[in-house]
């Protein structure tokens, strides 16, 4: 009878391992673009923040005027705010990728995460059995 459990599970688990994956959820790509407009906001109001009254204190030669972060940034590196838009875009774009894919891999990974565990745990039982077999045998 313990012979015929074994290749049981095995064809139980084998037909249940050949079904296709579940479909998944749609990613939440609305909910990507959103935060990347949040995310563009929120800099924008950083870049837009006076910088003038810690300037004056940092300064020697006394206060030059309002300086907003934008205005020191583009000082050193024109068109700095453009740029900025442009990475936050560019990485909303890439999110919204992964998101789709991660969606599309969720159910193959999680049937083979699935067929792993119930191979381990054929093969742990097997191991019991053949343990219990061989301490049967010693008495």
């Amino acid at each position: 009878m313990r012979k015929l459990i074994f290749p049981a599970a095995l064809l139980l688990s084998t037909a249940a391992a050949a079904q296709p994956p579940r479909p998944a959820a749609a990613p939440p790509l609305a909910a990507i673009d959103s935060a990347g407009q949040r995310i563009e906001r929120a800099a924008d109001a950083l870049m837009d923040v006076d910088l003038g009254p810690l300037l004056d204190a940092l300064s020697p030669d006394g206060y030059r005027g309002p300086a907003t972060l934008g205005q020191v940034a583009d000082r050193r590196d024109p068109g700095a705010r453009e740029r900025m838009h442009e990475d936050v875009a560019a990485t909303s774009a890439g999110l919204r990728v992964a998101a789709r894919e991660a969606a599309v891999m969720a159910p193959i990974v999680r049937q083979t995460i699935t067929q792993a565990v119930r191979q381990i745990e054929a093969a742990a039982a097997q191991a019991r059995a053949q343990a219990r077999r061989t301490e049967d045998s010693d008495r």
